[in-house]
């Protein structure tokens, strides 16, 4: 999470609860922690996404 080369996005509805996503470009694997909610401070997604995954991080904000 502390590459350079991660993006860190933050307020991403994450299947509709609020966290913070980091999306590593060299591998493309996504960290996803919630911020609100019963899961709040943990790690819910730790994964490699698709290219439809994050066009829709980065424009909408949402990771599902």
């Amino acid at each position: 999470m502390s590459n350079p080369k991660t993006d860190v996005y933050i307020d991403v509805s994450i299947r509709g609860t609020k966290g913070r996503v980091y999306h590593c470009k060299e591998t493309n694997r996504v960290v996803a922690i919630h911020t609100e909610g019963e899961f709040a401070g943990q790690i819910m997604k730790a994964q490699l996404v698709s290219d439809p995954q994050v066009d829709s991080l980065r424009r909408l904000k949402t990771l599902d």
